[in-house]
């Protein structure tokens, strides 16, 4: 590529990395995007671990010391952790108590996020052979298992989640109908809201409780991205042990993901659409047929059935009905957004017409699984557009370019991954 356009790339994400780093002792990570999203989030710091890989080998290892420092015995790593609150949001202040029911007494919120740092891990040794990494490897193992085993709660073999917020998606339009939001009603917004606070409460007084959560039937769905990411998690956890001269434990855990791949396929893809889809209801399960882009996850395995995964990548992702366009990844289907008024427009996160980084990342190493490269650059060739015209931006719009949200956001550093693989 144009040594000036990477030298730009490269200029900015130095800056990002430098402004958005919190460092207290042993523990280090980035912010998201500080005074927006001021503390520790655990994809996050996945994605953050992936980017500084390619810069800082020290640093990104740095972070997932930290990431697997604070896990719980269960074996789950946090959806947040209050480090460096005091950049926190004015938002975040405001509802202070609602937030604060999810954390115990050492900071970590009680939810989970999807298991980016599992391929990080990989990313990393990869491009150092650093052993260190491989010392993850045990705690890497207990948060997989806590995701398949703890969390399955249909019994299917798949991750389930307990709030939306879990999923990394915070307010997708695969939400609406779990969650009884009628898009086109006034005031949708707010209901949102105030449904997703309610159930924070709820779960707090229940104190968390998988097995009441379950006999109960409060909120559970099995949703794509979290088990698309384990699968691809699995995998590396495999790849990892196998480096390390461990061909027992690299056999449990291909495994585990072909396990997880097949329930994947029998549970949340659906024939007629070709494609995969959340789905919710215990007692009545179906998928959820909002097509979003983190339905490409499940490739990232490799181990998709390579007619079902060929048809995600021809009739999905370069398809200008769902995620192709004048720019590239856009997270909800073009055609399905000109169909539903609510979704037209992003007064909340991951709904509307929006284009993600980390989903951009997601798309490229799903297509390279499966040997289109050629799909993998050309993703990645439009991602630098989009951070050339708009800068380090939380989202963009897919049809106009335009960046929005939070500002030198960690996120968009993803690209310099892409380009060392792709270009």
């Amino acid at each position: 590529m144009d040594k000036s356009k990477l030298e730009y790339l490269q200029k900015r994400t130095s800056e990002i990395f430098k402004s958005n780093r919190y460092e207290d002792g042993d523990i280090l990570f980035h912010q998201p995007s500080p005074g927006t999203y001021g503390s520790f989030f655990g994809w996050d710091s996945g994605w953050s671990a992936i980017s500084t890989s390619n810069t800082d080998p020290e640093m990104a290892l740095r972070e997932l010391q930290t990431i697997f420092n604070f896990q719980f015995d269960s074996g789950q790593i946090s959806h947040e952790i209050l480090l460096g609150t005091e950049n926190s949001s004015f938002g975040r202040k405001l509802f202070s108590n609602l937030f604060e029911g999810q954390f115990d007494e050492k900071g970590r919120s009680v939810f989970i996020d999807p298991p980016s740092f599992l391929l990080a891990a990989e990313v990393l040794f990869n491009r150092t052979k650093d052993k260190r990494v491989l010392e993850l490897l045990p705690a890497m193992e207990r948060c997989f298992n806590y995701l398949v085993e703890t969390r399955d709660l249909f019994g299917d073999g798949l991750a389930s989640i307990i709030h939306p917020w879990e999923s990394g998606c915070d307010f997708a339009p695969y939400f609406d109908e779990p969650m009884n939001v009628n898009v086109n009603k006034r005031f949708w917004g707010i209901k949102y809201l105030r449904i997703y606070f309610k159930m924070i409460r709820e779960l707090r007084e229940i104190d968390w409780n998988l097995d009441i959560i379950k006999n109960e039937r409060k909120f559970m769905m099995e949703d794509v991205g979290i088990n698309g990411i384990a699968a691809g998690g699995a995998v590396s956890i495999s790849n990892l042990y196998k480096k390390a001269g461990n061909g027992e434990k690299a056999e449990e855990y291909l495994s585990k993901a072909k396990k997880l791949v097949s329930a994947i396929e029998k549970h949340l893809w659906v024939e007629e659409k070709g494609f995969f889809y959340p789905r919710m209801d215990i007692d009545n399960p179906r998928n959820v047929l909002r097509s979003t882009a983190i339905g490409i996850s499940p490739l990232l395995s490799g181990l998709v059935d390579p007619d079902k995964a060929n048809n995600v990548l021809e009739n999905y992702l370069l398809s200008e009905d769902h995620f192709n366009g004048p720019y590239v990844v856009p997270f909800n289907s073009r055609s399905e957004l000109e169909k539903r008024i609510g979704f037209k427009h992003m007064p909340m996160l991951w709904r509307g017409p929006c284009i993600w980084i980390n989903i951009n990342w997601i798309a490229a190493k799903a297509a390279d699984k499966y040997d289109r490269s050629d799909i993998s650059k050309y993703i990645t060739k439009k991602t630098i557009e989009l951070l050339e015209e708009s800068d380090f931006r939380e989202y963009y719009h897919p049809e106009k370019g335009i960046g929005g949200g939070a500002k030198n956001f960690t996120w968009a550093t993803l690209v310099l991954d892409m380009i060392h693989d792709y270009f």
